[in-house]
């Protein structure tokens, strides 16, 4: 297990929550591009870009889930992407610790999808979030699967 403080390796795999609602099919799994979309309003507004947990630095992978009430937890899946296949897409991950009482070890963001760039270019945006779905679809790389249906 690596510490948060710790340096991102392109051998790492970052995990990101999905909800039900961004899974086209669960049988074979599917995600859509929104899956990636930034939070563009509200309280919890991604202008540091989304949110990924790396994977090194937490004991199990429903520690992604760990922000998500225990209630609706059913309601999400969790993704995986290698960090070296961000990088050669153009996408890149700084660290966003909770340093006081971290809930989740390793949150990091990818900075090239945030809200302010979703909202001004959202083309190119669209392509990013678009070349991440592919990715997870293409490479299975779904960990856990959501076990609600959509409300």
């Amino acid at each position: 297990m690596k510490f948060q403080d710790d340096p991102i390796t392109d051998d790492e795999w970052v995990l990101r929550r999905v909800h039900r609602k961004e899974f086209v099919n669960l049988e074979p799994p599917e995600i859509q591009l929104y899956a990636f979309k930034p939070t563009v309003k509200g309280d919890f507004v991604d202008e540091t870009g989304i949110s990924v947990y790396r994977q090194a630095c937490i004991t199990a992978i429903d520690d992604a889930l760990a922000k998500v009430a225990k209630e609706k937890k059913c309601r999400y899946g969790v993704v995986a992407l290698q960090v070296g296949y961000l990088g050669s897409i153009g996408l890149h991950l700084i660290r966003d610790d909770d340093q006081v009482v971290p809930i989740v070890l390793g949150h990091v963001v990818m900075p090239g999808i945030n809200s302010g760039n979703y909202s001004s270019s959202k083309d190119s945006v669209l392509a990013k979030m678009k070349q991440l779905s592919d990715y997870v679809n293409s490479q299975r790389s779904f960990l856990i699967l959501p076990t609600a249906e959509i409300e």
